[in-house]
């Protein structure tokens, strides 16, 4: 086969090769780092979602412990039970005296029982500060508990 065509006129003309041009090495070397730098940074900021979620579901476990606790401690008489003494008396006691494991995630609490804030009422007004504690932090709340 020869590199020139005839064309219906008779003349001779060199044959138009199709345009064969394709990617070099350097552009998809270039076009497998910038994905590699997409897809990462995508992986970044899927593992920062999950790392939140689970803290945030840790916090709510440890929140709902704690709220647990108070209601235990809510009525008077249960807190002088819990002391040993009326009125009850001040300290920091462990309820339950063992680590409770929920959802995966060990939690420990303390309870403190103080005079409240008002001094003529400290037999008859304590503040309960229960605290629970986790691999991953703690928490406090407070509250007042009266003999009325």
């Amino acid at each position: 086969m020869s590199k020139y065509s005839k064309n219906p006129t008779g003349n001779t003309r060199p044959l138009k090769l199709p345009n064969l041009s394709g990617l070099s090495l350097i552009e998809v070397i270039v076009s497998i780092l910038i994905l590699a730098i997409i897809c990462g940074g995508m992986f970044v900021v899927a593992s920062q979602g999950f790392a939140a979620s689970r803290k945030s579901r840790e916090r709510i476990g440890a929140s709902m412990f704690a709220k647990e606790i108070i209601e235990e401690y809510a009525d008077w008489n249960r807190l002088v039970a819990r002391t040993g003494g009326n009125p009850p008396l001040n300290g920091t006691y462990t309820n339950p005296p063992s680590a409770v494991t929920r959802n995966n995630v060990t939690y420990t609490a303390s309870i403190t029982v103080s005079n409240g804030p008002v001094a003529a009422a400290a037999n008859q007004l304590k503040q309960l500060e229960v605290t629970v504690s986790w691999p991953n932090g703690s928490i406090t709340m407070r509250t007042l508990e009266s003999n009325y």
